[in-house]
């Protein structure tokens, strides 16, 4: 019974004064873009259009103007929610990187006789957060619209009307599939 007591005793002084483990360095390093195994849950978009996918308590920032995974969080306030369905498109559009963000997409909606083309387009895109509208020059047969997140960013829906018929032309990359979602689940 000493020996067992002399022979723990001596392990435990022996183990107590070696190293057992090395100090590793802890790095700063964050990781920006989400990993493989990452599946959203919902997604949020804000003013300046950075999208923000999120499952359980995991966020993860996409910058639209700069094309890129962020660490940044979001300073501006949140414009559009996307339920799980249209977070899957837009993480998964974003995941297959500019191919797919960029493929077009065209299709043609109808505009009610109580709103002008000007009018109609203006409340669909301000109704999904994209405050940015702008005009683009054509013949004078056809009036051509733009709307998107912000300024700063190279990509936008088109809303075109040709000789003030009530069907509009729309044009978007994959990316917008959301939004045009929601302005059509509206119209």
């Amino acid at each position: 019974m000493f020996r067992f007591f002399l022979s723990l005793s001596f392990l435990i002084i022996t183990l107590g004064c070696s190293e057992v483990s090395k100090n590793l360095p802890i790095s700063n390093f964050k990781v920006c873009e989400p990993l493989k195994l990452f599946e959203p849950t919902h997604s949020k978009v804000t003013y300046d259009g950075l999208f923000i996918f999120s499952e359980d308590r995991l966020d993860y920032f996409y910058n639209i103007s700069k094309n890129s995974w962020t660490c940044e969080k979001p300073k501006l306030k949140i414009v559009n929610i996307f339920n799980s369905r249209s977070t899957l498109i837009l993480f998964n559009t974003i995941q297959e990187k500019k191919n797919a963000i960029y493929a077009m997409n065209e299709t043609e909606i109808t505009m009610g006789d109580m709103l002008d083309f000007k009018s109609f387009t203006t409340k669909k895109c301000t109704s999904q957060g994209l405050s940015y509208f702008f005009e683009i020059a054509s013949n004078e047969n056809e009036k051509i619209y733009g709307c998107q997140l912000t300024p700063n960013i190279s990509s936008a829906i088109m809303w075109k009307q040709t000789s003030q018929k009530p069907l509009i032309d729309v044009a978007y990359i994959s990316l917008y599939q959301p939004f045009i979602d929601k302005i059509f689940n509206d119209n």
